[in-house]
């Protein structure tokens, strides 16, 4: 099925596939058929996981998610998150994956009942893009406002906040026209789209428009 699934989505699109399974042999089918280079998702710091995905990253010289937690669970504290991520993305670039392959997500929970865990995750972006500059930063976005009525508020609020801290992928709505705005504008006010380039070209292509 993930071959079929991989197949039949690059006959429509040219970009790269994020593949996404908890099984590893369906990872590996995804990645025989898929054309270029792909993401997993994911890796962690789980050792079964690590052993079991870190083969597919070398061999295919895929990109890869690598998710802040590990045999414990996910971290109870941002000073434990910062440790489990250090810890995660040091031991993958020691295994001899570049800094620039690896896309740290710090596993943002639901503002209604973690409030504080989410001001944490953007603290952990923070402080992990001072410790290995070129490492990237995804969020799975609407693990934010699960739960919460009008959802979308809580999501454009949370990227712009996001990248403001190094978020530089996401897992979203890319029908939300007012959230990929707001993405551009971020990242240029972020000096992040040198001369606003990117905010220009999409403006020109209708991207901002809401």
């Amino acid at each position: 099925v993930m071959k079929w699934l991989v197949k039949i989505v690059q006959d429509v699109s040219d970009l790269p596939l994020c593949i996404d399974s908890a099984n590893s042999e369906a990872l590996a089918a995804g990645l025989e058929v898929h054309k270029g280079r792909a993401l997993i998702n994911s890796i962690s710091g789980e050792n079964n996981r690590y052993q079991s995905v870190l083969p597919l990253v070398k061999q295919f010289k895929a990109g890869v998610v690598a998710l802040c937690n590990d045999d414990k669970g996910l971290p109870s504290t941002k000073e434990i998150a910062i440790e489990v991520g250090s810890s995660l993305v040091a031991r993958l670039i020691n295994d001899g994956i570049p800094v620039d392959d690896i896309y740290l997500d710090p596993l943002v929970r639901t503002l209604a009942t973690s409030p504080e865990t989410v001001v944490d995750s953007l603290q952990v972006m923070k402080e992990l893009s001072l410790e290995f500059p070129g490492l990237h930063f995804v969020s799975g976005l609407s693990n934010v406002s699960f739960g919460l009525p009008e959802r979308r508020h809580l999501n454009r609020a949370f990227v712009v906040m996001s990248v403001a801290n190094g978020l530089d992928a996401v897992i979203t709505d890319p029908l939300d026209a007012q959230l990929i705005a707001l993405m551009y504008a971020a990242e240029a006010l972020m000096n992040k789209d040198r001369f606003c380039m990117n905010y220009i070209g999409a403006y020109n292509n209708g991207k901002l428009k809401v």
